[in-house]
C-alpha cells in the first residue's frame, strides 16, 4: 500500500520503502547504508493482548503480529525508542519518525519519548 501510495503521488524517486525491526532499524547496515533518513514512518502493532481477545470479530483476520504488542500495547514504542537511542544518526538534522498509536495512548506514548525533541 505504501509503495501504491508513492507511487500515485509520483514520491518514488524520493522515498524508499525499507524492512526492518523495530529492535535494530538502527543498526541494521543495509538500512543505516541508505540514511539518514528526513523522515521515517511505521505501524507499529498497539493492541494489548487483552483487548485483542476482545475485538477477536473484529481483528481475528489479521495476523496478530501485525496487531499485538505486549506491555499494554507499548512494547514497539519503546522498542522505537531504544533503538534510536542507539543510534540517532539515522535520521537527519531535524528529521523525525511518526507512527499510528490506538485510541487513547497518545500520553503514554509521550511519555516514552519524553526526552526525545520534537
Amino acid at each position: 500500500v505504501a509503495r501504491s501510495n508513492s507511487q500515485l503521488h509520483g514520491l518514488e524517486d524520493r522515498s524508499a520503502m525499507l524492512y526492518g525491526s523495530f529492535e535494530g532499524f538502527t543498526t541494521d547496515a543495509s538500512i543505516v547504508a541508505k540514511g539518514p533518513f528526513d523522515f521515517i514512518t511505521c505501524n507499529p502493532p498497539y493492541i494489548s493482548a487483552g483487548k485483542a481477545a476482545r475485538m477477536q470479530n473484529t481483528v481475528g483476520h489479521e495476523p496478530s503480529l501485525a496487531l499485538v504488542a505486549g506491555d499494554g500495547g507499548y512494547q514497539a514504542y519503546r522498542a522505537i525508542h531504544a533503538s534510536l537511542a542507539v543510534n540517532p544518526n539515522v535520521l537527519t538534522q531535524g528529521g523525525c519518525i511518526g507512527f499510528e498509536i490506538g485510541k487513547g495512548m497518545e500520553r503514554g506514548v509521550r511519555r516514552i519519548f519524553e526526552d526525545w525533541k520534537e
